[in-house]
């Protein structure tokens, strides 16, 4: 009976590994989940001039967007600055030919692609570019949504400059 309360009571590095495996878990949850939040003081104000890519749109959506207008993320509502620009270009769409095998790149009637340029006070910290809590990158999928216009892309550039 004596033995096995001292076997209990006994410490082995099996239980360190699990320990040291537990706390690794516990910082790593804590970093990605927020704990650099308190270091937003080293963070720089930027000026940031990003694209949003919207594929496949109708001519009344294409018209709708216009410069000088508020855009926010069409998802969190968060406000991502104003449209200082629209361009668009015919809606490409690759059609393949199985007599002989050619692929041929042909326009859709009426569809278009609306590439809108925003402006936005941003941050810069540790590479990471920010507009408020939302983070821009190049490749990023985004929802926009602003007055006439609201729809789905991709982030196709972002460029910085400080204030």
């Amino acid at each position: 009976m004596n033995r096995a309360e001292e076997r209990r009571r006994r410490f082995n590095i099996f239980d360190l590994f699990v320990l040291a495996l537990l706390a690794a878990v516990g910082f790593l949850a804590f970093t990605l989940i927020g704990g650099n939040r308190g270091l937003a003081s080293s963070d720089t104000r930027v000026l940031v001039t990003y694209q949003v890519e919207i594929e496949n749109v109708s001519a009344r959506v294409r018209d709708a967007a216009v410069s000088g207008v508020s855009v926010r993320d069409g998802v969190r509502k968060t406000h991502l600055g104003s449209i200082v620009g629209v361009r668009y270009y015919n809606f490409y769409r690759m059609k393949g030919n199985a007599e002989t095998g050619e692929v041929v790149k042909g326009i859709v009637d009426d569809r278009y692609n609306v590439v809108i340029t925003c402006e936005a006070e941003g941050s810069l910290a540790g590479g990471r570019i920010t507009v408020g809590d939302y983070v821009l990158a190049v490749g990023l999928p985004m929802s926009v949504q602003s007055s006439g216009i609201s729809g789905s892309g991709y982030c196709i550039s972002v460029e910085t400059r400080p204030l």
